[in-house]
């Protein structure tokens, strides 16, 4: 295709200015994409950079097309960019300063109904001329350049339109990189900078201010803000660190925060706090107002009982009879001198009635084991010798032979019933004993803690397989409790089971059967209190297991062993030389 090639330096410096503003954009989207493409903001510059890219190059296509068709053709894809870029840039910076929540779609779609008005009266423009009342080819040193007259549309609409979207962004940046924090006020800068040197161009092209008549350098302007801008980039971490406007984080906060001058004033209160003081304070407020006017009397006193050190409450508030706890800080901040405080108040009434009621809880284990100590273990002592009295009945031997076999069944029948009220006592005492604090460890060997559990609870119909003697510290009685429950569990409900295998992991041990295994819905509650699929059982074995593993800093998980039976890991022990 035959082109134009500019041969004098103003023309050549407009395409170059161009190009490389086409050129930088282009890169710049690239990095972002590659790079920063996570970012809300990052994704709206790059919807400028593609704009200004197009803007950019449909110029430097536009200069060095021959003839007028061409012309037009690239001064309709320019106007892609130049239409629709102040769109993108107001939205840009009321993301990049914290304000894109008013960005809805519906918002977004009615910004761009101008923009796209503007492209259909541009492709249409000679069956009305509302855009370019005239356009034509004006020759400068061998040189075709178009020419324009802007028409109703141009001056009327698309300008106050554009310039009006430009300086409500322009605003916002201002006021951002007045109010910003150091890093954030050099992002801020560079983008101003970037921003308004185009725009200045622009407006003096406009006013007839001009180094080439028909030259538009508003792209040699955007060309030295994207130098500007890509500096940002990669000095000051731009769009990969973005600002955040501290009203919104503070308001999402579940904790009242306030904010007082050196002389008690509030000056600043987010969200939760005004909600506070909605509930706390009977009459109006409003920043400016001294503390002892908003506050409740509680939390005054703690705020004029303050050090210049960092302190921490607990103040108890009491709304329509019932009573609140609130976790009070107080963060006074200093310069050369005592400038301001930041109090900060936490509810704490959830946890309190959690914690009050774990402490009921508690005192009522704590009655349960005394009367378990005590009012039933007395009575049993005293069922258990006029039982072994009854064993030992010369009156027994004297019955028939018949009736002294049914007496001495349900002598041993009652004798397995006493033992599990004893087992069930021992179990119930256990669990109320404080959270299973170790009252004495020392070096505990596995294999001999195991084997000591078996001699209690062996069964004919099973074999103990212990593969190591590895040794480690813990309270030996309880964890006897230990393997002697989880032997229980399997004889009871092992079914299948012919062997239990004791080994070790790399971070513990494990005890695992044989037999028929677990679902996967019992899995997830055989450790409940109450759960037991005997019917006999008591459901507290497994609990116990697991609250003095728990005690001695560790965790146990259930799964299936490799013979398809019940398997539990215990995790977290640290061995010891045996």
């Amino acid at each position: 295709m035959e082109i134009q090639t500019p041969t004098s330096s103003i023309p050549i410096l407009f395409l170059v200015g161009y190009l490389l503003a086409g050129i930088m954009s282009t890169v710049l989207t690239v990095y972002i994409v590659r790079f920063r493409w996570q970012q809300q903001a990052a994704r709206a510059f790059a919807a400028i950079l593609i704009l200004v890219s197009i803007w950019a190059l449909g110029y430097a296509g536009r200069m060095v097309s021959p003839s007028l068709t061409m012309k037009l053709i690239w001064t309709q894809l320019a106007w892609v960019g130049i239409a629709f870029s102040p769109v993108a840039i107001l939205a840009f910076s009321l993301i990049f300063t914290g304000r894109g929540d008013y960005l809805s779609r519906k918002r977004l779609a009615g910004l761009l109904i101008i923009p796209a008005i503007t492209q259909l009266l541009l492709l249409t423009n000679a069956s009305h001329q509302l855009f370019y009342q005239a356009v034509w080819l004006h020759s400068d040193d061998g040189l075709q350049l178009i020419a324009s007259r802007g028409g109703l549309w141009f001056y009327g609409i698309h300008l106050p339109y554009s310039w009006g979207l430009y300086f409500l962004a322009t605003v916002l940046l201002v006021q951002f990189a007045v109010t910003a924090t150091a890093m954030y006020r050099r992002q801020a800068t560079a983008l101003l900078v970037g921003a308004i040197v185009p725009w200045i161009v622009n407006g003096t092209f406009l006013a007839g201010i001009r180094i080439h008549p028909e030259l538009d350098p508003t792209p040699v302007g955007i060309a030295v803000g994207m130098a500007v801008i890509g500096a940002a980039v990669f000095r000051d971490r731009f769009l990969a660190l973005i600002p955040v406007a501290h009203e919104q984080v503070l308001d999402e906060l579940d904790e009242c925060i306030f904010i007082l001058d050196d002389a008690d004033r509030l000056v600043d209160v987010n969200a939760s706090g005004k909600a506070f003081l909605a509930t706390h304070t009977s009459s109006e407020w409003v920043l400016g107002d001294r503390a002892v006017e908003i506050f409740p009397q509680r939390v005054l006193d703690e705020i004029n009982t303050r050090e210049e050190t960092v302190s921490h409450r607990e103040v108890n508030l009491e709304v329509d009879g019932s009573d609140r706890w609130y976790l009070l800080r107080i963060y006074p901040f200093l310069k050369e001198r005592y400038t301001g405080t930041i109090v900060l108040l936490s509810d704490m009434s959830a946890i309190k009635r959690r914690q009050r009621a774990l402490e009921r809880k508690n005192e009522s284990l704590e009655q349960v084991g005394h009367i378990m100590a005590h009012d039933v273990r007395n009575p049993l002592s005293v069922a258990n010798g006029y039982l072994e009295v009854l064993e030992n009945s010369a009156a027994i031997r004297d019955l028939p032979a018949g009736t002294q076999d049914e007496v001495e069944s349900a002598i041993s029948t009652i004798e397995h019933a006493h033992e599990r009220i004893e087992t069930i006592i021992d179990d119930v005492l256990l669990l109320a004993q404080n959270e299973h604090e170790l009252p004495e460890t020392e070096t505990v060997g596995l294999e001999r803690i195991a084997r000591s559990a078996w001699e209690h609870v062996q069964s004919s119909a099973l074999t103990l397989e212990v593969e190591s003697s590895a040794a480690f510290e813990g309270n030996p009685d309880q964890l006897q409790r230990v393997f002697e429950n989880l032997f229980r569990n399997t004889i009871e409900h092992g079914e299948t089971a012919t062997t239990i295998r004791i080994g070790t992991t790399p971070n513990g041990f494990y005890i695992e059967d044989d037999g028929v295994g677990s679902s996967v819905e019992r899995t997830q509650t055989l450790f409940d209190v109450g759960v037991s699929e005997d019917v006999g059982g008591t459901g507290l074995g497994l609990a116990i297991v697991r609250d003095v593993i728990n005690a001695h800093g560790w965790t146990i998980e259930p799964s299936t062993s490799d013979d398809g039976g019940l398997r539990f890991e215990i995790h977290g022990v640290e061995f010891r030389d045996s």
